[in-house]
């Protein structure tokens, strides 16, 4: 039985890391943007300013991990060894 799940075409790991990198730096700019004018509209304060800045390096400087978790002998290593 074909599902609404199997009639998406697959996405490859590498562009979906891809996408992830430019949703993180989109919502970093974002997040820049909001402070910014939050700080013109003299609406924001120290320790609000401190949180986005920390954010917004956590985004930059962040790195994804990624587990592979199977049972023994199920080919976690070959697959990473793959990759």
């Amino acid at each position: 039985m074909q599902t609404e799940y199997n009639k998406v075409p697959p996405i490859s790991l590498d562009a979906r890391v891809l996408e992830y990198a430019g949703w993180r730096k989109h919502l970093g700019e974002s997040l820049g943007r909001l402070t910014n004018w939050l700080d013109e509209n003299e609406l924001s304060d120290p320790g609000l300013s401190a949180k986005a800045a920390e954010i917004q390096a956590r985004l930059r400087n962040s790195r994804m991990s990624v587990a592979f978790v199977a049972e023994f002998s199920r080919g976690k290593s070959e697959l990473i060894n793959a990759l």
